[in-house]
C-alpha cells in the first residue's frame, strides 16, 4: 500500500505540473497539536492524558487552480510538512496511568521514555474549491489525503507484554477551511485543518474476566497553516 501511494503521488505531481498553465509555489508554517482520547483511563498529574501543546513546523508545496467561472475556482496541490506537538509526552520519565477499570488505585507503566515532542513527517494531496468574496479575498474549502512517511514516536502499546501491538495508521484525512488573499502573482493563505480520522487507534480491548470493562486509546491531529506563495507560468 505504501509503494502504491508513493507511485500515485509521484505521477500526480509530474502530470499536474506538465498540464498546468500556471503553478503556485508556496511555503510557510504549520501550528499543530495532538489530542488523545482515553475513555477508560485516569491521568496521573494535573494535565490531560498525552494532550500536547501547540508546536510550529515548516511547510512547502504547490497549488494549481482552474477557473469554473468569474467567482469560483477548483484546484489541487501537493504539500510536504510536519505535524505533531510540543510536550506530547507529559511526564518526566515514563507514562504512568491508573487503570481505573481493571486495577483501581494501581499504577503501571505503558511506555518507556521517548521524545517529549512528537514529529510526524507528512505529504498530502489537497483538493479544494474557492469562492471569491470581495476583490482579492476568497473563501476556501477542501479535503486532503495525507501519508506520514516518518515519525519519532513508536505507537506500540499494551497493558502487558503479550498484548502489545503497533496501532499507528500512516494514512489520515483532513477537512480544510479558511481564507486566501490573491494579489497579482502573490498569495497568502490562512487555513484550519481538521483530521477526522485517527492516526493512532487501539480499538477496544475488553477484560476477559469483566466483559463490560475495556481499555482504549486513540489520537488525531489538528493544525493551522499560514503560507505565502508566488505563481509562475508553466515551464
Amino acid at each position: 500500500m505504501k509503494h502504491i501511494f508513493i507511485f500515485i503521488v509521484l505521477n500526480f505531481v509530474i502530470v499536474s505540473i506538465l498540464v498546468s498553465q500556471r503553478i503556485e509555489i508556496n511555503f510557510g508554517i504549520v501550528n499543530s497539536k495532538v489530542n488523545f482520547f482515553h475513555p477508560s483511563y485516569q491521568p496521573v498529574g494535573n494535565r490531560p492524558f498525552a494532550t500536547s501543546n501547540w508546536k510550529v513546523f515548516p511547510t512547502i508545496g504547490y497549488r494549481l487552480a482552474f477557473d469554473i467561472n468569474s467567482s469560483w475556482k477548483f484546484g489541487f496541490g501537493f504539500d510536504v510538512f510536519k505535524v505533531g506537538g510540543r510536550d506530547f509526552y507529559p511526564y518526566n520519565d515514563t507514562l504512568k496511568v491508573k487503570i481505573i477499570d481493571f486495577k483501581a488505585g494501581d499504577t503501571i507503566n505503558l511506555f518507556h521514555p521517548y521524545p517529549r515532542n512528537l514529529l510526524i513527517h507528512t505529504v498530502r494531496v489537497p483538493i479544494f474549491i474557492s469562492k471569491n468574496i470581495f476583490r482579492w479575498l476568497n473563501f476556501e474549502l477542501g479535503y486532503s489525503l495525507s501519508y506520514s512517511f516518518r515519525k519519532n514516536f513508536p505507537f506500540v502499546v499494551g497493558l502487558f507484554p503479550e498484548d502489545q501491538a503497533d496501532y499507528y495508521n500512516p494514512f489520515s484525512h483532513q477537512l480544510i477551511g479558511g481564507i486566501s488573499i490573491l494579489y497579482r502573482d502573490f498569495s497568502f493563505r490562512a487555513l484550519y485543518n481538521y483530521s477526522f480520522t485517527y492516526f493512532f487507534d487501539t480499538g477496544r480491548h475488553y477484560n476477559v474476566h469483566l466483559p463490560d470493562q475495556y481499555w482504549e486509546m486513540r489520537a488525531r491531529s489538528q493544525f493551522f497553516s499560514l503560507t505565502i506563495g508566488y505563481t509562475f507560468k508553466s515551464f
